[in-house]
């Protein structure tokens, strides 16, 4: 069996090229600097996991490749992103990363995953499919053992049916799930509270995250 690959999909945090449906409503400065939090405090949480090859796969638009590498931690291998749609993108992830062991692909907006629940999932040789739900349908985590062009095919993607629509089809294709526990990105202004009642719960545990916070919301 292969190594492990954790990857994160990210872009350059530059204000009007990302969180746009968030920016629509806070700005686009402020979108891009909550991104630029969520992103570092997303890879300094998962530079903790110790059993996988750790990337950043970088959106190549706007130089991403280069921003994101004055970005990533030390110990990231930063590649770029297959162009295309979601599905090619993380088609493509699949095929040219894994080898033979299981790869899981994450978002950079949502910082408290749980990362303890991360990493059993990247040892985890018993499952094929490795999903986490996000509160809003969609998965902030979505890992395969082998490349399964299936279940991507498709998919209604920015829809609440992608966690639901998976399942269901990992259930017709007889293939093996371990589900993570549920967590949420960080897409509209409601999740901006989300956000907010989660760090008050657990201070620390975003920091960047948390100094956004008290200067949006002073």
């Amino acid at each position: 069996m292969g190594d492990p690959v954790l990857c994160v999909f990210a872009r350059a945090p530059l204000p009007g090229r990302c969180k746009t449906r968030l920016a629509a409503t806070i700005g686009d400065h402020p979108a891009a600097e909550l991104y630029a939090a969520m992103l570092s405090d997303t890879l300094e949480r998962m530079s903790s996991i110790t059993n996988a090859r750790k990337v950043l796969l970088a959106a190549p638009e706007h130089d991403g490749v280069a921003a994101l590498r004055g970005l990533a931690p030390a110990g990231w291998d930063v590649v770029p992103q297959h162009t295309g749609d979601l599905t090619a993108r993380l088609s493509d992830a699949f095929a040219s990363l894994g080898n033979g062991g299981t790869v899981v692909c994450v978002g950079s907006d949502a910082p408290l995953v749980p990362i303890d629940a991360l990493q059993v999932a990247l040892a985890d040789a018993d499952h094929d499919v490795v999903v986490g739900p996000s509160r809003d349908g969609g998965y902030w985590a979505i890992g395969m053992r082998r490349p399964i062009p299936r279940l991507l095919v498709d998919m209604p993607w920015s829809s609440d049916r992608v966690s639901a629509e998976t399942l269901e089809r990992c259930q017709a294709l007889g293939l093996a799930v371990r589900l993570l526990p549920e967590s949420f990105d960080v897409d509209e202004v409601a999740d901006i509270e989300a956000l907010a009642s989660a760090i008050g719960l657990r201070p620390g545990a975003a920091p960047r995250c948390e100094a956004w916070l008290r200067a949006y919301r002073p």
